[in-house]
């Protein structure tokens, strides 16, 4: 089993990054991340002390072989193995026998998620702070041991990165960080074989779909994850527009990723019914 180590990071995603690994569809391979500081908070910098352009850093760039631009890239993830120690501003968090030790007299239970998995852009590049279609910043608790995370491939290979562990965070991320921590993830990589009809990034988890937007307002990554999951609907149930739209008021889940990133992201979460 490869391992990525957490030396070879970039803080955009682009095209012109070679991957700094390859690998065949389901084969598993192990990815250490850095915290969203590259570990120059834990060391002892302030936030205003950190290098400029630091935030999240981004373990990879992963090539799946055989994957085209327009394929799907679904990522398993069996695994998130955190570290002894995070924070939260410039608060110093112990992780202790499965707890996040946030004050002596309260103890978190350890719920580890990715803030940031993405892949590269057809074009230009995209800081790993950012999210979008590309996946990226999205913060979203989906994105957790056991999910099958699914993002549309735009160049050859994928070019996939991630990085921005949390030890735990709330819908919302309302302070702008959870529990930043480095972190060992156990994952592999294969080529969708019956991919969802969309672009969005959507991720599959505890037999929940969650269809994830971002855009510049909630209204609008709300309204484009509705379309999204819609379109959706359509296509694995045989529903038109409107019988979709009621199913989803029924049944479905309209839930705020995070508020503080460069745009805002939202997600449908659906139950699986095909």
């Amino acid at each position: 089993m490869q391992r990525v180590s957490r030396a070879q990071t970039f803080p955009e995603f682009s095209s012109r990054l070679a991957p700094v690994c390859e690998v065949e569809p389901g084969e598993w391979l192990l990815v250490e991340t850095w915290d969203c500081f590259g570990g120059e908070t834990l060391a002892g910098k302030a936030r205003d002390q950190v290098t400029p352009g630091l935030a999240n850093p981004a373990t990879g760039p992963i090539g799946l072989r055989g994957l085209e631009p327009g394929q799907v890239i679904c990522c398993t993830i069996a695994d998130i193995a955190v570290a002894s120690r995070g924070f939260v501003g410039s608060r110093f968090v112990d992780v202790v026998d499965g707890f996040a030790v946030f004050s002596e007299s309260m103890k978190l239970p350890l719920a580890p998620m990715i803030g940031v998995i993405g892949v590269a852009p057809a074009t230009g590049s995209m800081k790993t702070t950012w999210p979008g279609s590309h996946g990226g910043n999205l913060d979203t608790i989906d994105v957790k041991p056991g999910a099958r995370v699914h993002l549309r491939a735009q160049v050859s290979g994928g070019l996939l990165g991630l990085g921005d562990v949390h030890a735990c965070q709330g819908d919302g991320e309302v302070a702008g960080q959870g529990i930043e921590i480095p972190a060992e993830v156990l994952l592999k990589l294969d080529v969708a074989p019956d991919p969802l009809p969309i672009d969005s990034p959507y991720v599959i988890v505890d037999g929940r779909l969650s269809v994830i937007a971002s855009a510049p307002t909630f209204e609008e990554c709300i309204r484009f994850a509705l379309e999204e999951t819609i379109r959706v609907l359509e296509a694995r149930l045989g529903l038109d527009a409107e019988g979709a739209r009621q199913l989803i008021s029924l049944v479905g889940d309209v839930r705020i990723s995070q508020i503080v990133n460069p745009l805002m992201t939202a997600r449908v979460v659906m139950p699986i019914l095909w």
